[in-house]
């Protein structure tokens, strides 16, 4: 959910970033160690047995605990042979104090207005790993009947009570709903560790000749025309 602090527990042991890593809800879990080396957590700010955001040694036969924090919602445990000390402070982020989260338009953009950008969305507690939903004022959009689509992670569809829903990591492969945009993926990771009631804002991205987080072949590829070579 949160590839940013799951990244970030795999090269802190020596691992390439992508490497498969424990994945916890909340906390309050107990997790043994089968083998020596180092281990690093990261995500959530939880209350845990070894320090965060920081390779430790460890021995078989210890057991980490976990319990829940203040903020945020994953926590990311990863084991390898490497000591790659900590992170900067500066990779460790604030969960109780999201940023604006950037979206690019989708291919019904033209349905809505821009009053989605104005006003503050709650995460409402039906949200999970198949997707996010927001509680707010619901939007007005034209109302039209649509084919199914491919959904990516981020997209932001909006049902017919106008109240959107931000696809996730286990999301569906297609939907029929109206798209609006999808969440930059840069800002995905926000997002995933925002608790239930937790306010976020969102604001349009621009592409700049300095910004080059967002690859523009993903800008292309919700190109109806272009869907057959993006697959």
């Amino acid at each position: 959910m949160d590839d940013h602090a799951a990244g970030w527990a795999n090269r802190l042991v020596g691992n390439e970033a992508g490497a498969p890593l424990l994945e916890l809800l909340w906390g309050g879990a107990r997790v043994g160690v089968m083998k020596g080396g180092f281990v690093a957590v990261t995500g959530a700010p939880v209350k845990a047995s070894v320090p965060l955001w920081r390779a430790v040694a460890v021995k078989a036969g210890r057991v980490l605990e976990f319990a829940p924090g203040n903020n945020g919602v994953w926590i990311y445990v990863a084991f390898g042979m490497k000591d790659g000390g900590c992170a900067a402070w500066s990779e460790v982020r604030d969960y109780s104090a999201p940023p604006v989260i950037r979206v690019w338009p989708g291919p019904q953009r033209e349905m809505f207005s821009d009053e989605y950008f104005e006003p503050e969305w709650i995460v409402t507690p039906q949200s999970n790993r198949v997707g996010y939903r927001l509680a707010g004022e619901p939007l007005k959009f034209e109302k039209r009947e649509l084919l199914s689509e491919p959904v990516r992670v981020g997209t932001i569809q909006v049902p017919e009570n106008g109240l959107p829903i931000v696809t996730m990591r286990d999301r569906p492969t297609m939907g029929g709903y109206p798209k609006l945009g999808v969440v930059e993926p840069a800002d995905s990771s926000w997002l995933a560790q925002c608790r239930a009631g937790q306010k976020i804002r969102f604001v349009a991205a621009k592409v700049s000749s300095q910004d080059s987080s967002w690859p523009r072949t993903h800008v292309r590829g919700y190109n109806q025309n272009e869907f057959g070579h993006q697959l």
